[in-house]
C-alpha cells in the first residue's frame, strides 16, 4: 500500500463530512457508515457495500458515477491493450485508498463523539478502526480506545486496547500507548508493571512521548520513596529540550528538593520551570512564592506570585492572588491585600474566588466596612455561579 494511500488529505476529511452528513439523514449506525465510505463490510473484506440503493431521485443517495459507453472500455471494465496485472494493481489501489478514507474519517467520528460526550459512539468508531488491522490507523484508535476506556473505569478493556497499540509495530503510537499503560497500571497498584512500561515508552527514542514518560517515571519513583532516582529522572526530563516537558519536571524537581530541605536546589528548579515558554511556568512561579513564603522572604514570594497572577493561567493565577492576599493580610497589608483578594474573585474560580471572597469580606467587617463587605459578597456570587444559572429578569 502507498503512502499516498494512507494519507490523511484535507480531501478525505471533506469528503467524509459529506458522506457524514448523508449517512445521518439515513440513520445509519456507525459501523455501517463506515463500511459505506470503504465501498465493502470492513468486517468481511470480501463483501461488497451497495452505495446506490434505492431510487437516483432519493436525495439521500450518493449517485455512483457510470460509465460512458463509446469510449473505447472493453466489455469487461478494462482499457484495450492495458495490461491486466497492472489493471488489477490500479483497482487494488482505489479500493485501498477509499477504505484508507473511511477510516480516517472514521477515527475522526471517533474523536467528535468523545468530545461531545457519546462514549458509546466513540467506542464503536474506534473499535470499527481497530478491527480493520489498517497498519497506521488502527494502532491510533487502538490507543484512543484505551485511553477513552481508561477515563470510563475499565481497566481491563483499557490495558487491552493500549497493548494492541504497543504490539501494533507503530513505533510512534506504540511509544504513547505505553506511558498511558504505565500509568494505568500505576492506578492499579502494578508497580513493576508500570516500571517496565514506562520503561518501553522511554526507550522508544520518540523525544516528546519520553521525555513526558521520564517525568512520569520520576513521581513513581518518588512516591516509591527512591528519591534520587526520582531526582535523576526528572534531571533527564528536564535537559530533554522538550520546553512544556522541562517545565513540568522543574517543577516537580523543586518540590522535591523543597521537601528534602534543600531550597536553594528548589528556588533554582521553580526558577528554571518559570524560565521555560509552558503553561507550567505559572504553576512553578505560584510553588516558588509559597516556599519563598513560608522561609519569611516576603518580596521574594510576592515577586513569585505577581508573575504567577500576570500569566493570566485560569487556574495558577487565582491560587497566587488568594496566596498573595492572605499574605497580605497576614502582614497587615490591608490595601494590598484587598487588591490581590479581588483579582482571585474577578477570576471566577469556583476554589479560590470563594476563598477570597470570604476572607476579603470578613477583613472588610473587621474594619466596620460593612457595606465594602456586602458588596463583596455579591460580587463573589456573581463571578462564581455559572452564567447560564444566574437569575434574569
Amino acid at each position: 500500500m502507498s503512502n499516498e494511500a494512507n494519507e490523511i488529505k484535507p480531501s478525505h476529511i471533506a469528503a467524509a463530512r459529506l458522506k457524514m452528513a448523508i449517512a445521518e439523514r439515513e440513520g445509519k449506525t456507525v459501523p455501517e457508515w463506515i463500511s459505506d465510505l470503504a465501498g465493502r463490510d470492513l468486517a468481511d473484506p470480501n463483501k461488497p457495500v451497495d452505495q446506490n440503493p434505492g431510487s437516483s431521485g432519493d436525495p439521500g443517495h450518493l449517485e455512483k458515477p457510470q460509465a460512458d459507453p463509446g469510449h473505447g472500455h472493453a466489455p469487461g471494465g478494462g482499457v484495450p491493450g492495458e495490461d491486466p496485472e497492472d489493471a488489477s494493481a490500479a483497482k487494488q489501489e482505489g479500493i485501498d485508498s477509499q477504505e484508507a478514507e473511511a477510516l480516517a474519517a472514521a477515527y475522526h467520528l471517533g474523536l467528535s463523539l468523545e468530545v461531545k460526550g457519546d462514549v458509546e459512539g466513540a467506542r464503536t468508531a474506534y473499535q470499527q478502526v481497530v478491527d480493520s488491522g489498517h497498519p497506521e490507523y488502527a494502532p491510533q484508535a487502538a490507543n484512543k480506545l484505551g485511553h477513552l476506556l481508561q477515563g470510563q473505569r475499565d481497566p481491563e478493556g483499557a490495558q487491552a486496547a493500549y497493548q494492541e497499540a504497543i504490539n501494533s509495530g507503530d513505533p510512534e503510537t506504540a511509544a504513547v500507548a505505553a506511558s498511558g499503560l504505565g500509568y494505568l497500571l500505576l492506578m492499579q497498584g502494578d508497580v513493576e508493571g508500570a516500571r517496565a512500561a514506562y520503561r518501553r515508552a522511554i526507550e522508544s527514542g520518540k523525544p516528546e512521548t519520553a521525555a513526558m514518560t521520564t517525568n512520569n517515571l520520576g513521581h513513581l519513583l518518588e512516591e516509591q520513596g527512591d528519591l534520587e532516582g526520582a531526582r535523576a529522572a526528572y534531571q533527564q526530563a528536564i535537559e530533554s529540550g522538550q520546553a512544556n516537558v522541562a517545565a513540568v519536571a522543574a517543577n516537580n524537581l523543586g518540590h522535591l528538593l523543597h521537601i528534602q530541605g534543600d531550597v536553594e536546589g528548589a528556588r533554582a528548579a521553580y526558577q528554571q520551570a518559570m524560565s521555560e515558554q509552558s503553561e507550567y511556568a505559572s504553576l512553578a512561579a505560584t510553588n516558588l512564592g509559597h516556599m519563598l513564603q513560608g522561609q519569611g522572604d516576603v518580596e521574594g514570594a510576592r515577586t513569585a506570585y505577581q508573575q504567577a497572577i500576570e500569566s493570566e493561567h485560569p487556574e495558577y493565577t487565582a491560587q497566587a492572588a488568594y496566596n498573595l492576599g492572605h499574605m497580605l493580610r497576614d502582614l497587615g497589608d490591608t490595601q494590598g491585600a484587598r487588591t490581590a483578594y479581588e483579582r482571585a474573585i474577578e477570576s471566577g474560580h469556583l476554589r479560590y474566588a470563594a476563598l477570597a471572597a470570604f476572607e476579603l469580606e470578613e477583613l472588610l467587617r473587621g474594619r466596620g466596612d460593612d457595606l465594602g463587605a456586602e458588596l463583596v459578597r455579591q460580587s463573589a456570587i456573581r463571578s462564581t455561579i455559572p452564567t447560564e444559572l444566574t437569575p434574569t429578569d
